[in-house]
């Protein structure tokens, strides 16, 4: 496969996000960003690297709320040979709650 290529979760109802941990297989992003949506048109970048190291990573302190979220990879951290492949990706936050009226 070519890059970029990508994965999405659908959470079925907008989430807040306040971290996503990834956890690799032997094919690993070296560049990649993670992406949010409520339409899974308009996409809001949220997190990017380009020194992804494989293994598990976590990305923390996050602070989005949306139902779709995207792993963008751009390009390979294994000298681009071979394919990117996820072991398991998890998504955490908390449920998103209405605000009230006259709530800030």
């Amino acid at each position: 496969c070519n890059d970029p290529q990508w994965i999405c979760v659908d959470l079925e109802q907008p989430r807040r996000i306040s971290s996503v941990k990834i956890y690799w297989d032997r094919g690993f992003a070296g560049e990649y960003e993670i992406d949010v949506s409520n339409d899974f048109e308009s996409w809001e970048k949220i997190y990017a690297t380009r020194s992804g190291r494989g293994g598990v990573e976590e990305i923390s302190n996050l602070d989005a709320t949306a139902r779709y979220v995207r792993l963008y990879g751009y390009s390979r951290g294994t000298n681009g040979i071979g394919d990117y492949s996820l072991a398991e990706i998890e998504i955490y936050g908390a449920k998103s709650e209405p605000m009230k009226r006259g709530e800030r």
